[in-house]
């Protein structure tokens, strides 16, 4: 057990970054540049730019942790981190996030359709070519 400091509130600076990396992230992914175990991952037609973040208190309200199939999950819109700081021992932060998923995020469900980048967008959305995003 660590004894640490709670600190659920990010600088407006730091969700900015969160929210350009992990939309990086799904940008690499959805253009065929992610890696997977046999090369490269399939390019997305349907993966979603994360566009707010969410309440940190909707955040803590729900089952822990962020998983690599959430970062790729194309029904994704938004994201919410939070953080406690100060911990003894080796660990000086831990910061963890949850995303948002309209279509749930099923362990069975599919995480994205593979095809060419923006050729799935949900109805409502238009895509971002350069970074193979539907927004």
């Amino acid at each position: 057990m660590f004894d640490c400091q709670v600190n659920n509130q990010l600088t407006p600076a730091i969700r900015e970054k969160v929210l350009n990396r992990v939309n990086e992230l799904r940008s690499t992914l959805a253009l065929g540049n992610a890696e997977a175990l046999n090369g490269k991952a399939p390019q997305g037609s349907n993966i979603r730019k994360l566009v707010g973040i969410i309440s940190v208190r909707i955040f803590f309200q729900r089952d822990c942790c962020l998983q690599k199939r959430q970062l790729a999950w194309a029904t994704s819109t938004k994201i919410g981190c939070g953080f406690i700081s100060g911990c003894t021992g080796n660990v000086p932060l831990i910061v963890v996030c949850r995303l948002k998923s309209f279509s749930g995020n099923m362990v069975t469900g599919q995480i994205y359709k593979p095809g060419t980048p923006c050729s799935n967008c949900p109805s409502g959305t238009t895509c971002s070519p350069s970074v193979g995003l539907c927004e």
